[in-house]
């Protein structure tokens, strides 16, 4: 393990000689990190492009929430087998949702986060 960077160790153990499996958090693992995060709105037959121009495909995450439901605070994410209308993939240049309901009336709420990783 490096010796710099940042970490915060489990209760009762020195940050300083913690062993990994001490550790709540360190730099130096491999973490995400969010470039551009938002959120939109899905319509039938509708697809959102989210433009990133990073020149490369990054990772991206998803969660989607049907609108029939406005007060349940479960959102699922795009590869969820219960959110089936709606998918999500990403270029070089842009993050794109699309819901693929034919449903009139079939509408998503979509928080998305694109990261700086590439996939």
């Amino acid at each position: 393990m490096v010796d710099y960077g940042f970490k915060i160790s489990k209760q009762g153990h020195d940050v300083k000689t913690a062993s990994e499996k001490d550790l709540i958090f360190s730099s130096a693992e491999n973490l995400l990190k969010v470039k551009f995060s938002g959120s939109t709105y899905l319509y039938s037959n509708n697809i959102r492009e989210i433009t990133h121009n990073l020149g490369y495909a990054p990772q991206f995450l998803a969660y989607a929430q049907q609108s029939p439901y406005p007060n349940d605070p479960m959102y699922l994410v795009l590869s969820d087998s219960d959110i089936t209308d709606v998918i999500g993939w990403v270029d070089s240049n842009k993050l794109y949702l699309q819901n693929t309901a034919g449903t009139p009336g079939s509408t998503y709420d979509v928080y998305y986060y694109i990261m700086v990783d590439q996939m």
